[in-house]
């Protein structure tokens, strides 16, 4: 600490002892001694041990009278000022807790009052930063406060929060260590089969869940595994009786209930959505794989790009129709809330032709078990498909569905509406080639069947199962009939040998074979 020492007389010389008793502080303290004019009296530092706003009493030599008359002293009262140059203690964080959640917008961060030392200026106030990354490259907010808390609101997402102090003499204390919040909007309800609670006999030490959760809104995703943290506690009445947070990808969840009183335990669990930062984002990054949700319906429908599927950062719209003009010339039916509408952006300008997309892109469609009824219709899971509405026709993309984690998903190479459906063809025929068999250095005719527009893919394998040749690949065809050839060779324009080869054709997620007999040009 330095201490200044404001003097009447303009230049003065402070000499090193004293004529009164002093108050002596157990720290040594260095000083500078100035004149009224703001200018350093030529004395070098001397040692003091005032504390600030202790009055002491001091003496000077007048210049004008030294080596004439002999040394004249005069008595002064002076006023010790500090320049406080130690900063506060760092702030320690009590709330949130970190890594906790909440779906309460509205937080109160709360951390302990930092200290000034006993000859410091005092707390001014502290500085909250939030973010979204730990590193605070980006800082979202920065609040100054005069009250060791503060109350924000925030959005749906996880944040990072640290806090410093700052004195009256503008030095701030060291950041506070960094806590991570979660504002999730999602709160799903455990159920044990049809019931949501469990009957302990007496005596138990542990409990063992199988882990589904239901949307309590209706209509939500049942979840029987999960990937991301969940939070469970244990009533016994209104009364919790244990609480613990599980991340393993796993539906089991097992706890000790340790007061071993016999009764009808209610477990609550809530999904601690730390995706939630990604919900609804629609900027495609092109050097990072990048997933963009769906608005509209919670982020149930999703889009995943991969690196590199855009040459630069590209705006994607996922849109939420309820309206559709629908084709009556088709077979497939549909969900009529499932209808998305998928476009793509940059510079504020649509991308359509296939071109511009550099990959393909993934299309996520969850669903619920509760679905098919509020649709009004019954429908089997395995012949969930998603379809592509085009230039007022329907394609059945190629897709797969996760009876696991209730989803549909498919790999498509364009963007346009779609939505969840499901077909029952009539007729999917692969008609047997002919000649069969045939020679080589010859053709073989394949025909074939669709009864609605599908994408459709060809290829011929060897007995092994090992691709040789193909045919048609991922090319969509109306409703018809198509005739394609085979001259006997692999996909490197060489003879194959005499033997059986298998010709499988891929329309939708319907698949056909024939076997066909290649024999030697004699």
């Amino acid at each position: 600490m330095l201490y200044n020492i404001r003097m009447n007389s303009v230049i003065f010389i402070l000499i090193a002892f004293f004529l009164f008793p002093i108050k002596v502080f157990p720290e040594q303290l260095i000083h500078n001694v100035f004149g009224d004019n703001g200018t350093k009296i030529t004395a070098t530092n001397i040692i003091l041990n005032y504390t600030s706003g202790e009055e002491f009493i001091y003496t000077v030599q007048n210049e004008f009278y030294t080596m004439k008359c002999g040394f004249w002293y005069t008595l002064k009262t002076g006023t010790a000022t500090i320049q406080d140059t130690i900063p506060p203690t760092a702030p320690i964080l009590l709330s949130p807790s970190n890594n906790s959640w909440t779906n309460n917008k509205t937080i109160n961060f709360i951390w302990e009052r930092s200290t000034d030392p006993i000859y410091g200026t005092g707390i001014k106030g502290y500085e909250l930063n939030i973010s979204t990354n730990p590193n605070f490259s980006i800082i979202l907010s920065s609040y100054f406060c005069n009250t060791n808390n503060s109350i924000l609101t925030l959005n749906y997402q996880s944040y990072y929060w640290r806090v410093r102090a700052v004195d009256y003499s503008n030095n701030y204390s060291q950041w506070s260590s960094i806590w991570k919040i979660t504002i999730s909007s999602r709160t799903w309800i455990i159920t044990l089969e049809s019931d949501k609670t469990i009957l302990l006999a007496d005596n138990s030490d542990n409990a063992i869940v199988t882990a589904k959760f239901i949307e309590p809104a209706g209509g939500g995703i049942v979840i029987s595994t999960f990937n991301y943290p969940i939070s469970f506690n244990l009533y016994c009445g209104q009364t919790l009786r244990d609480s613990f947070i599980i991340t393993a990808s796993s539906g089991i969840a097992s706890f000790n209930y340790k007061d071993n009183i016999a009764g009808q335990m209610t477990i609550e669990a809530t999904f601690m959505d730390y995706t939630s930062s990604l919900l609804f984002t629609n900027i495609i990054n092109s050097t990072v794989t990048t997933t963009v949700w769906c608005s509209d319906d919670g982020g149930k429908t999703q889009l995943i790009c991969d690196a590199g599927t855009f040459l630069k950062n590209t705006e994607i719209k996922i849109t939420k129709l309820s309206t559709v003009n629908y084709p009556e010339n088709t077979d497939a039916n549909y969900l009529p809330s499932t209808f998305r509408e998928f476009k793509a952006y940059q510079d504020g300008i649509e991308l359509i032709d296939k071109s511009e997309f550099k990959k393909s892109l993934t299309l996520v469609f969850a669903y619920s078990e509760q679905d098919s009824k509020i649709e009004g219709v019954t429908i089997s899971e395995d012949k969930l498909l998603i379809y592509k509405l085009e230039n007022n026709k329907v394609y059945m993309t190629n897709c797969s569905v996760d009876k696991t984690n209730n989803k549909v998903t498919a790999i498509v190479d364009s963007l346009s509406v779609f939505f969840l459906g499901w077909a029952e063809p009539k007729s999917l025929k692969l008609y047997q080639n002919y000649p069969n068999p045939f020679k080589l250095g010859s053709k073989t005719n394949i025909v074939f069947e669709i009864d609605t527009p599908l994408e459709v893919s060809m290829k011929i394998y060897n007995l092994n199962g090992e691709l040789v040749k193909t045919i048609i690949e991922k090319t969509t065809r109306d409703k018809g009939n198509y005739r394609e050839y085979w001259d006997g060779t692999n996909n490197s324009n060489s003879e194959v040998s005499p033997g059986i080869y298998i010709c499988q054709l891929t329309a939708g997620n319907y698949k056909s074979i024939i076997k066909i007999a290649v024999i030697k040009n004699e």
